[in-house]
């Protein structure tokens, strides 16, 4: 295990001790444990960022083949654009 040393502000330090004393745990286990929590709650479901990145890498361009849909380039070059800045 390695050793870093945090300064907590004194509100939280004197968390850390009570919480430490009620529940009988040690303040490092506290601290890690906050660390974990709070580490897993900035990945979405377990995923890295760069899982995410490739996922979507994955789904770029898969409408390109697809023959089921309407000319959208029609559609837009069919639209008033005056309509839209009234």
């Amino acid at each position: 295990m390695a050793t870093l040393q945090v300064k907590l502000n004194e509100k939280n330090a004197e968390l850390v001790d009570e919480l430490s004393r009620r529940i009988g745990r040690s303040p490092d286990a506290l601290v890690n444990e906050a660390f974990e929590r709070y580490f897993a709650e900035l990945e979405p479901q377990g995923e890295t960022d760069s899982d995410w990145r490739a996922a979507l890498m994955q789904a770029a361009g898969m409408w390109k083949d697809r023959d089921d849909l309407p000319d959208f380039e029609a559609v837009r070059r069919s639209m008033d654009r005056d309509v839209w800045s009234r």
